[in-house]
């Protein structure tokens, strides 16, 4: 379980905070609606999984305006994501880190 969230999404416009290197990720099986939005899962994540990121209001009107499936859940490691399956690796290279847990897991947003 997540103990404590941190985030790194300060403003979704800022310079710094992205993704460098290789990700991994395992397909968990779920997967949002076609209208969701990234700030959807940020919602899902705190009203349903309990999972505090401490994001605002302002930032999540900011998540709003992309589309889910921009984002992915994605690990620094290959043993990171084999807890939630059979891991392959993704190319998520400058993708904005939106936040992180504990347990090696990000979640990347391409901005278009």
């Amino acid at each position: 379980m997540i103990k404590r969230i941190k985030i790194l999404l300060e403003s979704i416009y800022s310079d710094n905070k992205y993704w460098k290197g290789k990700a991994y990720r395992s397909d968990s099986g779920y997967s949002h609606g076609s209208s969701d939005t990234a700030g959807d899962i940020i919602r899902y994540e705190r009203d349903e999984l309990g999972n505090d990121y401490g994001i605002s209001e302002e930032e999540l009107k900011e998540l709003d305006k992309y589309p889910a499936r921009d984002t992915l859940w994605v690990t620094r490691t290959k043993a990171g994501a084999e807890r939630y399956g059979d891991p392959e690796p993704v190319y998520v290279e400058g993708w904005r880190i939106v936040c992180y847990d504990d347990e090696d897991g990000y979640l990347v947003l391409r901005e278009r």
